[in-house]
């Protein structure tokens, strides 16, 4: 079978589409962002790829641009428009003008009209006329479907929930519809605002891990954060030369996966925090926070996630850019006084090694 060519805009450092290089039958022929360390990342990572990575902003990207940089053709154009203005976490403005680049995602589906396309972003899109504009426009021309996804539901050790929007040209005679879950119905997890133990698969557990309520979940466990980082040395230090080598031998399925032949790791070094800062973590059990930011009773909103600890049993709380930062949310390692390392958030966001 001939693969389908789909192209990337917002590629970043490529998580989209070395999903859709993982996944088979697809050929990566265009990505695109405004970032050059993005680019240059990627490019380590899939060398033979180099020439088809773009650094320009997407505002002075034509669809014609991009069709004749892809090479004539573009099956799926795949797409995740920054979404700050939109975010729980962030201000919530939905005049931020990096909101207006789902228009520009827009802008080349019209032109270009490929057979689909599959965009990602937080799940408050679904529910802004930015979104609602965006699919009254579409729908004449492609079958749209827009479901809020939890990244723990296939195999990411994270609570991670995501709009994602699937569209399918109406010539194909497709509806688009959504993968069924690979995990969470067995086995119990620890939950952070209980400070106990819950299966994920009954009424309460779906809440507090935010899973589908209308699908049927398979017997295979969700993974924790032990499944996901028990082989990566813990007691780092920050100036330490790398590459490290693994603590130990691959120790869970998830742990293989990431590995992917990988001998050392890279990007494993821990944040130079300072004593003060030390005391404090090292002094939080795994799984609380400090009772001096709230008790357990505010756990479920991210600002009282402050300095809280995650627990190895656990899953981690949704990764953002500030991760470093121990203030800025539940990311504190489970069995050291430090935050996450940059490989560790990787690996949580199922990036492997």
């Amino acid at each position: 079978m001939n693969k389908l060519r789909v192209a990337e805009v917002f590629a970043g450092i490529g998580g989209v589409t070395g999903g859709f290089l993982d996944a088979g039958g697809y050929e990566a022929v265009f990505l695109n962002d405004n970032d050059p360390a993005a680019r240059d990342t990627f490019v380590h990572n899939f060398p033979k790829l180099k020439n088809s990575y773009h650094v320009r902003s997407v505002r002075t990207l034509s669809g014609p641009d991009l069709l004749e940089l892809a090479g004539g053709q573009v099956d799926g154009l795949l797409g995740c428009p920054p979404c700050q203005g939109l975010s729980a976490a962030g201000p919530r403005n939905e005049h931020d003008q990096r909101n207006e680049l789902l228009h520009e995602m827009h802008r080349l589906i019209w032109s270009i009209r490929p057979r689909f396309f599959v965009i990602e972003n937080v799940p408050r899109l679904l529910h802004t006329e930015l979104y609602k504009d965006f699919e009254s426009s579409l729908s004449r021309h492609y079958e749209l479907l827009g479901v809020v996804l939890n990244a723990a539901e296939f195999g990411i050790p994270q609570l991670r929930c995501r709009a994602v929007v699937i569209g399918f040209r109406k010539d194909l005679g497709l509806r688009p519809s959504m993968p069924s879950p690979t995990h969470g119905g067995s086995g119990r997890v620890f939950a952070y605002p209980t400070g106990g133990y819950i299966a994920p698969e009954g009424p309460t557990g779906r809440r507090v891990f935010k899973l589908r309520r209308d699908v049927s979940l398979p017997n295979r466990p969700l993974v924790t954060l032990r499944q996901a980082l028990s082989d990566l040395p813990t007691n780092i230090p920050p100036d330490e030369e790398e590459p490290r080598e693994y603590a130990r031998s691959p120790m869970s399925a998830y742990q293989q996966q990431m590995r992917w032949g990988a001998q050392y790791l890279w990007n494993h070094r821990a944040w130079d925090h300072g004593p003060a800062m030390i005391k404090l973590l090292g002094g939080v059990k795994p799984g609380d926070c400090p009772k001096t930011y709230g008790g357990r009773a505010r756990n479920t909103t991210y600002f009282s996630q402050a300095y809280a600890r995650l627990h190895s049993d656990g899953l981690a709380r949704t990764i953002t850019t500030n991760f470093h930062n121990p203030g800025s949310g539940r990311f504190t390692h489970y069995a050291a006084p430090r935050t996450l390392t940059i490989r560790e958030a990787l690996r949580i966001q199922g990036f492997p090694d």
